[in-house]
């Protein structure tokens, strides 16, 4: 699972090759082929300036998402501090989403 903002000012969405930072559709092309996802994604509305996009057929029931939170910056989604690096949406809550993902995910052996 992953959550970036399209105004991150710290890791860009797009990366930064001067700094050495992937983009985001990279780093997912990655956890694609790790967990050996085939055909293409989903992507759905998860709030007003939140997309998610959805891989699902991955091996051993594994899944790949991805939040893209438009204008969000380096920040906690639906945190109620702010976190000072740019806009903070609470269109989603990272730590709801994130525990019910690893809930339906647990680690097992491969």
């Amino acid at each position: 699972m992953n959550m970036h903002g399209g105004a991150d000012p710290v890791i860009p969405y797009a990366g930064n090759a001067k700094r050495g930072l992937d983009s985001t559709d990279a780093w997912l092309d990655v956890w694609r082929q790790r967990d050996g996802c085939t055909g293409p994604g989903t992507s759905a509305p998860a709030g007003a300036d939140v997309v998610a996009a959805t891989w699902t057929s991955c091996t051993d029931g594994t899944e790949v998402v991805n939040y893209a939170i438009a204008d969000g910056g380096h920040t906690w989604p639906g945190a109620t501090v702010d976190g000072g690096h740019g806009v903070t949406t609470h269109a989603i809550d990272a730590t709801r989403l994130i525990t019910s993902f690893f809930a339906a995910h647990p680690l097992h052996d491969r």
